[in-house]
């Protein structure tokens, strides 16, 4: 699926909310929805990105999603837009 974003390919050090020193290589801000993926068969997902999906960037690079989330609309508690930061543990706390 393609889907517009911004990209920030700055590569800076900086610690996620569970504590862990992560490399990022690419901070993606989707400003439209993303709408939850039925999983196959057995499989469970985190809604509506999971760290286990693979997001290629326009110059054919990849990295692993260290931390995903939104921000709510206060009024309506919907999504406002998703940000997905990938890269790689440094260390974990």
């Amino acid at each position: 699926v393609t889907r517009r974003a911004l990209v920030d390919l700055t590569k800076r050090q900086r610690f996620t909310g569970s504590g862990q020193l992560v490399m990022t290589f690419a901070v993606l801000t989707f400003l439209d929805p993303i709408a939850d993926t039925v999983p196959n068969a057995g499989q469970t997902r985190q809604q509506p990105i999971d760290p286990r999906d693979v997001i290629t960037l326009p110059d054919g690079g990849t990295a692993p999603i260290v931390q995903a989330g939104a921000f709510a609309d206060s009024a309506t508690n919907r999504p406002f837009f998703q940000e997905v930061i990938l890269g790689s543990v440094v260390r974990g706390q």
